[in-house]
């Protein structure tokens, strides 16, 4: 079985499109820059930098790894500082099932739950009054603090790293994939394709896990397309997925929907909202509220703002 941490999501998009899309998914649509590494994992690197293609590229592309190819001190850190723990796939599964159980009226449409696993259900997925495959590829999902995106996509199980092929991923842009592969040839396939991506969000504090979900988010919608039309999108078509995915899948602290406020101790050393010592005078880089893109109304909007219309305020 093919494990993901032996060959990391950033060596994996370098080989295939050597580079061409790489520096679009660095970028931070709100800032217009690079989007911050916000974590001090990395030695000589200060969390309020930019993540820059030369970081990563180079004699570096193994220098970003998912989190069950790091150590177990590093894990453990990381989850001490940023409570970061990442979810089983068949955790994923069964939350998304029952996202598609309640709308799709019945049980078992993508796979059948067994004991920490699932089994795809090979029979074409069905829809019932009045609701259309079209209806729900335009369903907008979005996973919060979504590290890695384990419920956008499963590429690999989180806690093993094992690969998981095309055909028995259960995440939930997984599944708008495989709806649009089983109602769509041809130049209608890429439309709804592309138009999956427009529907999934998600967001995230640290650069790295941000970076590694956009990275899995876009090389699994290359690997649908691929296997539903037998070749690899060309680059124009890649960069423009990229894009979109640079939009969706965005850098933002979710306490205040503001881009990351770093703070730098006088003494030089480095710490977050919510773990700062007291009196301890700090310096904070500036944040400004993050802006997520509508893609059916075709303009930018600020996360904030949709929260308080969710709210009725």
């Amino acid at each position: 079985m093919k494990n993901i941490a032996a060959d990391t999501p950033v060596r994996q998009i370098f080989d295939v499109y050597h580079g061409a899309v790489l520096p679009i998914l660095l970028k931070d649509k709100t800032t217009g820059k690079n989007i911050l590494w916000a974590t001090d994992e990395y030695e000589a690197i200060s969390p309020k930098n930019e993540i820059e293609f030369k970081d990563i590229t180079g004699g570096s592309l193994m220098l970003v790894r998912p989190r069950i190819a790091k150590t177990l001190g590093t894990q453990r850190d990381r989850t001490k500082k940023r409570a970061e723990v990442f979810t089983p796939a068949w955790v994923c599964n069964q939350m998304n099932n029952a996202l598609d159980n309640d709308y799709l009226g019945y049980e078992g449409a993508f796979n059948v739950e067994g004991e920490s696993a699932w089994t795809a259900s090979r029979k074409k997925i069905r829809f019932n009054d009045g609701k259309s495959w079209q209806e729900y590829i335009d369903q907008t999902r979005l996973e919060i603090t979504c590290g890695e995106a384990p419920f956008v996509t499963s590429r690999y199980n989180p806690t093993d790293g094992i690969f998981i092929e095309v055909k028995d991923r259960i995440g939930f842009l997984d599944r708008k994939l495989r709806v649009v592969a089983e109602n769509a040839n041809g130049d209608e396939y890429k439309k709804w394709s592309m138009r999956s991506l427009e529907s999934s969000y998600g967001y995230e504090f640290q650069g790295d896990n941000l970076l590694i979900a956009r990275i899995n988010v876009f090389l699994t919608w290359v690997e649908h397309w691929e296997k539903k039309l037998g070749e690899k999108p060309d680059v124009k078509t890649a960069r423009s997925a990229a894009n979109v995915i640079a939009w969706n899948f965005w850098q933002m602290d979710g306490l205040n929907g503001r881009t990351p406020q770093i703070k730098e101790k006088e003494c030089g050393q480095m710490t977050f909202p919510g773990f700062e010592v007291e009196n301890e005078s700090s310096e904070s880089v500036a944040s400004e509220e993050c802006l997520i893109y509508d893609w059916r109304s075709h303009c930018s909007r600020t996360y904030n703002s949709l929260k308080s219309k969710e709210n009725g305020k």
